[in-house]
């Protein structure tokens, strides 16, 4: 859905739901980001938008990718 703001216009996206990872250090692992956003593509899952800044990492999914994304970042991460 689309909606105009003065001269702009923003997209709404439903159905979405954001997953914040908080970790130590992912920022100093080389390749951590591709390992688990990897797993997603093989799981069928994509990532509609990724922002990471310093110990938090957000993943914006669709909403019915959700518990699969939980059950995969829990595999990982014990």
């Amino acid at each position: 859905m689309d909606r105009a703001f003065g001269s702009r216009t923003v997209s709404i996206k439903d159905g979405l739901s954001l997953i914040t990872i908080t970790s130590q250090g992912i920022w100093d692992t080389p390749g951590a980001v591709s390992y688990f956003s990897g797993l997603f593509y093989e799981s069928g899952i994509n990532i509609e938008e990724f922002i990471s800044c310093y110990t938090d990492t957000l993943l914006v999914l669709k909403h019915s990718d959700t518990r699969k994304a939980y059950e995969i970042l829990s595999a990982i991460m014990g």
